[in-house]
Parts: C-alpha cells; structure tokens; sequence
C-alpha cells in the first residue's frame, strides 16, 4: 500500500471508503484519489479515514475533484501547522469564505495556496489568512492575484510595522 499500511488498515479504509460512496456523487475510484493524497501528504490510516468526510464535503460543496479537495485540506493544514482534527474547521472556512463573497471555493483554494506562506513565514492564523482573501474577492480580487496581494501586505507590513504615534 502506498502509504505502508497493514492489510487490517486496507480493509478498514476500503469499507469507510465504500460506505461513503454509496451516498455521495463520488464513486470509490474518485475517493480512492482522494486517499492517496492524504497518504502522500503523510496521513496515516486511521487520519486519512477521519480526514475524508472532510475531503469529500469540500469536494462537493466546492464543485472539485476529491483529490483537489485533499490537496487543498492538507496544503493548509501544513502550512498553518494545523492537525488532521482541524480539517472540518478548514473546510467550513472555505465554503463560508465563498459564500459571503464574490468567490468560488476553487478561487479562495487558489487564493489560499499563494498566500498560505504568510501562515509559516509571519505567524499569520488560517482564519484571518481566510478573512483578508474574502475582503480581497469582495473587490473582486481572487485566485493567485488575492493570494501574491495577501503575501504582499503580511511582507510590507513585517517591513513597515504599525506603531502608535506618542
């Protein structure tokens, strides 16, 4: 198995994976894409099973593939040193980023890809990472150009701190 997993493991996530399946507009073959980018991004078995629900929730309410929607959850997660608990959170930020603004969960995952830097480089949260992205797509700046602008203001503004004036 790609990720190194028991024959146990296997088992236990093709049945999570079959189940969810049934019900979803993801077949086993779109959610098995999905579990291999949780295995590449290092999620063990049990994490990868506790992370699709998650994966396939932003997949759908995003309109993308389950494998996009996994790149996106942990890219995230990676770069604003989040856990795998944290996942659901990710997810409910992004669609509620979208639906507030003038974007599309693929724009704000675009978005989010080129400004989550600023989460490692300058100690910036997901969230208000998230909340200067949804501002940016109300002006209808969105994808890689919300994104560079966002990294562009936490660098300026590590340049150029604000300070009150006595």
């Amino acid at each position: 198995a790609l990720g190194g997993e028991s024959a146990e493991a296997i088992d236990k996530i093709s049945a999570s994976t079959l189940a969810m399946s049934k019900n979803s507009l993801f077949g086993p073959v779109e959610m098995a894409q999905g579990l291999r980018v949780l295995a590449q991004a290092g999620l063990d078995a049990n994490d990868a099973i506790l992370a699709l629900p998650t994966t396939l929730d932003l997949a759908t309410v995003g309109e993308m593939g389950m494998a996009e929607a996994a790149i996106t959850l942990t890219g995230v997660m990676n770069a604003f040193s989040l856990q795998v608990t944290d996942m659901r959170h990710i997810g409910d930020v992004f669609a509620k980023a979208a639906a507030v603004s003038q974007t599309s969960v693929q724009a704000m995952t675009e978005s989010m890809r080129m400004a989550s830097v600023v989460g490692e480089q300058y100690g910036v949260k997901m969230e208000d990472a998230a909340t200067a992205l949804t501002l940016l797509a109300k002006v209808n700046i969105t994808g890689t150009a919300a994104g560079l602008s966002r990294s562009s203001m936490a660098a300026t503004a590590d340049i150029h701190p604000v300070t009150n004036a006595a």
